[in-house]
């Protein structure tokens, strides 16, 4: 039993440590945004013929210094986004001639846009996301306290869930903050199934306690 609660102990001072650690480096550096979120340029180019997303992927990654990420645009294959942090006009000239070539068409039969995305704000990335979880958690609450309503350990549980609940949260995050894991958009939806998995699991466990 002295083994078991030194261990508890130990546990709880390195998850203090992940959650104050994770609060230092979202107040020093913030999140570590992928391209997808950052402020970066966007190339629409329009080829005639049409074209393969990984041979395009490849010329972009052959001329421009910087990462890159390939989007379709349409069905037809003949609008291809490029998103890029940066580049020069010497390095969009050069993917212009390299995919003229590749596909047998005049660099002139090539409309090309050249677009400004802004950095998107945490806030957005994480909004979508509040309702669902806000209705999740609240509708768990409730089960909590209509099952245990003539219990006097009714708000003990209801405590326990909650701070399991902030504390997976708080370390999920933390993890991301410290390890400067690039934000991505798979963060959210790893993020809610976790709290739901977490949630389900706490809830089950609070249930056999009472057995």
């Amino acid at each position: 039993m002295k083994n078991i609660s030194e261990n508890k102990k130990i546990i709880a001072i390195v998850i203090l440590i992940v959650l104050i650690a994770g609060v230092v480096m979202l107040a020093v550096k913030g999140f570590n945004k992928g391209l997808t979120y950052q402020a970066s340029k966007r190339i629409e180019v329009s080829i005639p013929k049409g074209y393969d997303k990984k041979e395009v992927k490849d010329i972009a990654d052959e001329v421009f210094s910087n990462k890159v990420e390939v989007q379709d645009i349409e069905k037809l294959n003949q609008i291809v986004s490029i998103r890029v942090k940066s580049y020069t006009d010497e390095e969009l000239e050069n993917f212009e001639t390299k995919i003229a070539e590749k596909y047998g068409v005049e660099k002139d039969d090539l409309s090309t846009q050249k677009i400004d995305v802004p950095t998107t704000r945490i806030e957005a990335i994480v909004s979508p996301y509040v309702f669902s979880v806000t209705l999740v958690t609240v509708l768990s609450l409730v089960y909590i306290v209509l099952r245990n309503i003539k219990k006097k350990d009714v708000l003990n549980k209801v405590i326990k869930l909650l701070l399991t609940l902030i504390v997976v949260a708080g370390l999920y995050f933390s993890i991301i903050l410290i390890t400067r894991i690039p934000v991505n958009e798979y963060m959210m939806p790893i993020a809610l199934t976790l709290y739901v998995g977490t949630l389900l699991i706490t809830v089950e466990k609070l249930n056999k306690k009472e057995e």
